[in-house]
């Protein structure tokens, strides 16, 4: 319970699976880079407050077309963070370390022929790539996914892209 309730609060922050203010990228930016980071991360939806950007490198589908994915959310601006650790102190999160955030990580599921995800898990990281926080659900939460929402945009780029199943 205490899990999928710190999942809740820190998507609410994000707004992760409500309605999105964002778009698909397609002005040529690249993810910002994170020193000791091998992983290829591909910048593709935009907003105001976030770079998103996908692993290519851990990107999977299964025969069923479930596309497992690891997803950076990376604060364009000091204010995305302020607010980001506004929300964590008010609802009692722990802050120690949070003076080097950088971003977030999560691992989503997305069900490409039933239009459902899951969030499995939540990694916040500071300097260095070093694990702040780490938030694991237990079991499989599968939402619809909200038409215009986060995962929406996800899903209309990921579920295209040619991966070898497994």
């Amino acid at each position: 319970m205490k899990i999928s309730f710190a999942l809740f609060i820190l998507l609410s922050i994000l707004n992760i699976g409500g309605q999105a203010n964002a778009q698909l990228a397609s002005d040529g930016n690249e993810c910002p880079k994170v020193a000791g980071d091998k992983n290829k991360w591909v910048y593709f939806v935009k907003d105001e407050r976030h770079y998103h950007c996908y692993n290519q490198t851990e990107l999977h589908k299964t025969e069923s077309e479930i596309i497992g994915v690891w997803i950076k959310l990376m604060p364009r601006n000091q204010k995305v963070i302020d607010h980001f650790m506004l929300i964590r102190r008010n609802n009692a999160f722990l802050m120690e370390g949070y003076d080097d955030f950088q971003y977030i990580v999560i691992a989503l599921e997305i069900d490409c022929l039933e239009n459902k995800s899951a969030l499995i898990e939540q990694r916040d990281y500071g300097k260095g790539g070093r694990v702040l926080d780490r938030v694991r659900t237990p079991l499989r939460n599968w939402q619809e996914i909200g038409t215009n929402s986060y995962h929406d945009l996800y899903k209309k780029v990921l579920c295209k892209i040619e991966i070898n199943k497994k």
